[in-house]
């Protein structure tokens, strides 16, 4: 089973592995770069519930990793549970944690960390909230959403799941967007980069859940567009943006919903999921 230290103070809380190496953090966002333990590694912050910022999920990673592996990772075990608020611990998912975990597989150990210390609560529920700073944070109880059979987080579908593989080739191709009155021209420039053109509009309004509040797609969203707070105006980009991943396109644009990589197409409509899909 993976090993992990927990270290508490009265405004932090920092979940610690070293084989795999990450970091979970529980601080306040001016917080955050001084608690990163190593200069090489990237942060990730999580989108976080509390829209004054006073506290917020990070992760520091390997500078290497993609982070869109992560979200997709999230997004991906609340879309398998029938109701997303009651993820708590399971755990075997947990516990067949293997300790040489690689690259490829730490979005899956970090996630499956976050389930157990109910850290995943918080991300897919606004009425949950995070653990006060200082307070001890334990295992949850086995969501219902997980039955004894899927030892493991996010139980494989029942067919394969697509990889995408960048190129120079498509690195020249322009592909549009016209979804849900959104009008963009996008490149995917660079392994983790995707260019957004000046002048792509944007959908205004996110879409709520029945309860009226915010999904974990909507507020990922938002702090997407946080992040590039100064590079649209009335939902319309100002200048070229550079995010991470074609569903960072999509969440950043239109809030996802639909399978982005069937959204962009060439000039001759060919989608950059048949320009890019591995076989």
């Amino acid at each position: 089973m993976l090993d992990l230290s927990v270290e508490m103070s009265a405004s932090t809380t920092v979940i610690s592995s070293t084989q795999p190496t990450f970091t979970i953090i529980i601080a306040s966002q001016s917080q955050i770069p001084e608690l990163q333990i190593n200069a090489d590694s990237a942060m990730i912050q999580l989108p976080g519930l509390d829209r004054s910022m006073q506290q917020v999920i990070a992760v520091e990673v390997p500078k290497e990793f993609d982070s869109s592996l992560l979200h997709a990772q999230i997004l991906e075990v609340a879309g398998s549970c029938n109701d997303a608020r009651n993820v708590g611990l399971h755990d075997q998912i947990f516990e067949r944690i293997p300790k040489t975990a690689t690259i490829s597989s730490l979005a899956q150990t970090i996630v499956a960390v976050l389930i157990r210390f109910r850290l995943l609560d918080a991300l897919l529920n606004e009425k949950s909230g995070l653990p006060a700073p200082g307070t001890e944070i334990q295992a949850g109880e086995t969501p219902r959403c997980l039955d004894a059979d899927s030892a493991r987080v996010a139980k494989p579908k029942s067919h394969a799941k697509a990889r995408h593989r960048w190129s120079k080739e498509v690195s020249a191709l322009d592909f549009h967007i016209n979804h849900e009155g959104v009008q963009a021209n996008v490149r995917w420039v660079a392994r983790n980069q995707m260019l957004i053109r000046k002048g792509a509009s944007m959908v205004a309004n996110p879409p709520l859940n029945k309860d009226g509040s915010l999904g974990f797609s909507a507020r990922f969203s938002e702090q997407l567009r946080l992040e590039h707070a100064g590079q649209f105006k009335d939902f319309v980009t100002t200048e070229d943006i550079i995010v991470r991943s074609v569903n960072e396109v999509g969440l950043f644009l239109y809030f996802g919903g639909t399978n982005s990589w069937l959204v962009l197409k060439d000039d001759e409509g060919k989608t950059i999921h048949d320009w890019t899909v591995v076989a």
